[in-house]
């Protein structure tokens, strides 16, 4: 995780929202400043992922807490769906909660992560009232 940027003018650090200091900065490319001349080069993958394992799997939330899914440090994807009548609560490395975090609407509500957003920690589980399904794929 980084840090903020600390200026310090004259000995006092200067607030965020200080506007007497304005910044001048460029960006340049091979030693000339950024235009529509001189863009920034970009490449893009354009070749659909493949992943090494993944399976389809499911689990059970109940009105008790329970775990859907372990931490998986390899964890490239995963989506799980409420596939029940009831909500569905989710706890991202702690315990679920009803009526708390985040929720799954009955009959397909969902939740993923994938590179950019991607979290490894374990899943857990919870329903405020019934028993419901929840499909799970995770893909390393």
């Amino acid at each position: 995780m980084s840090s903020p940027v600390k200026i310090v003018h004259e000995g006092e650090l200067v607030n965020s929202g200080d506007n007497r200091f304005p910044v001048d900065a460029s960006l340049q490319v091979n030693g000339s400043a950024v235009s529509a001349s001189n863009p920034i080069p970009v490449t893009l993958d354009t070749e659909p992922h493949q992943f090494a394992t993944g399976a389809p799997t499911n689990a059970t939330a109940t009105t008790a807490n329970g775990l859907a899914i372990a931490a998986n440090p390899a964890r490239e994807y995963l989506a799980i769906v409420n596939d029940g009548d009831n909500n569905v609560y989710l706890g991202l490395g702690v315990s679920a909660s009803a009526n708390k975090g985040i929720r799954l609407n009955a009959n397909g509500g969902s939740w993923e992560t994938y590179p950019g957003i991607l979290y490894a920690g374990s899943v857990y589980v919870i329903t405020q009232t019934s028993t419901c399904v929840v499909a799970i794929q995770e893909n390393e």
